[in-house]
């Protein structure tokens, strides 16, 4: 018995030898498999990484700039009245332009007084006449963009109003939303023409992934001018 299992052994080493291949060889060539499997592991983790943040970034700008473009749309509009060429020549007809007047003292008809919130007045129907739903506001509350959507003279507020979220809370977080109102001025013959300019700063991240932010800045360049009489452009906002 002893004798037999003496031959087989001696036989599978044999067989060993003449394959080439003993234990410490299987051994190495199972570590360097192991390694290299490790690095092409770790090469496709990398490039999963990388496709997920640019999937992310993408979706983040997107929802970000679809908000900029409707409050830029908006904000060129302010202060339009369907008929202003009454205006033309004749300062008593254009101080009756309903959308242009002052909201607040001195504002122009453009209200970035308070911080993340712009309000306006725009004649969408084009009839020259102030309905309510023409009273326009945008502001950061709670994390969101929200767009005004039913307000009247009494309520036509940054705290008052009817709001309605245009950013998806589910996707972004607005960290932050500012409206600076500058302008220059050209002296006509008596009073003073102020063009008008609104600079908007959007900044959002990912509600998946903080880490993951944008920060956008438009300048709007307001079509319709503002005339003073007093000879003085509205106060510029921060």
């Amino acid at each position: 018995m002893l004798m037999r299992l003496s031959v087989r052994k001696r036989a599978l080493g044999r067989t060993v030898a003449a394959s080439g291949l003993g234990l410490v060889e299987l051994i190495v060539a199972m570590t360097i498999g192991l390694v290299l499997l490790t690095g092409v592991l770790s090469i496709f983790a990398d490039s999963l990484r990388s496709n997920r943040f640019a999937t992310q970034n993408s979706r983040l700008n997107q929802d970000l700039n679809g908000v900029m473009e409707v409050m830029v749309r908006d904000i060129r509009r302010a202060g339009y009245w369907g008929l202003a060429e009454n205006g033309i020549g004749n300062s008593a007809a254009y101080a009756a332009n309903p959308f242009i007047a002052d909201i607040s003292a001195g504002d122009g008809g453009i209200d970035t007084s308070t911080t993340g919130c712009i309000l306006f007045r725009y004649d969408r129907s084009d009839d020259g006449s102030l309905q309510d739903s023409e009273r326009v506001g945008y502001r950061l509350s709670s994390g969101a963009v929200q767009m005004l959507t039913a307000a009247t003279s009494a309520t036509h507020s940054c705290a008052d109003g009817s709001w309605e979220s245009i950013t998806d809370s589910r996707l972004s977080t607005v960290t932050a939303l500012t409206f600076s109102k500058t302008h220059a001025s050209a002296s006509p013959s008596s009073g003073v023409v102020c063009t008008r300019d609104v600079t908007i700063t959007l900044t959002g991240q990912l509600v998946s992934d903080s880490t993951v932010t944008q920060t956008l800045t438009q300048l709007v360049r307001v079509r319709a001018d503002w005339y003073g009489s007093s000879n003085t452009c509205p106060a510029n906002t921060p």
